[in-house]
């Protein structure tokens, strides 16, 4: 499995939408659906004997689509990918909704750890 958080959470989530995951925001006309995704904090993970190879990423995933069914679907299928058996991220509360007026996209956003080795 790749090592950077970045890594961990593109190759979970580039197959939902076929490669359209970008760190921060989408590129201006991106066709839909897509996820953005940024690391929002995480847990400390030093010891006593420094900084360990595990740590915690928060990573925030929206994703966004030109319905809101459509992103509710997109965000259970970007839950399972972050939180199944191979990276067994924790859901920090429910998804948000969201509507963007300027780009008639509705979206759907949730915060999410993830331990991982570096």
């Amino acid at each position: 499995m790749a090592n950077s958080i970045n890594a961990i959470v593109r190759v979970a989530l580039d197959p939902l939408v076929d490669d359209r995951v970008f760190p921060g925001a989408a590129p201006p006309n991106t066709p839909t659906p897509y996820i953005a995704y940024q690391r929002v904090g995480g847990a400390d993970s030093d010891t006593l004997d420094g900084i360990s190879t595990t740590r915690n990423a928060r990573m925030q995933v929206a994703v966004w689509s030109t319905s809101c069914e459509a992103s509710t679907v997109l965000m259970d299928q970007a839950m399972a990918a972050l939180c199944g058996d191979a990276i067994k991220g924790k859901p920090i509360g429910e998804p948000v909704d969201a509507y963007e007026e300027a780009t008639k996209l509705y979206g759907s956003r949730l915060d999410i750890s993830i331990w991982y080795s570096t």
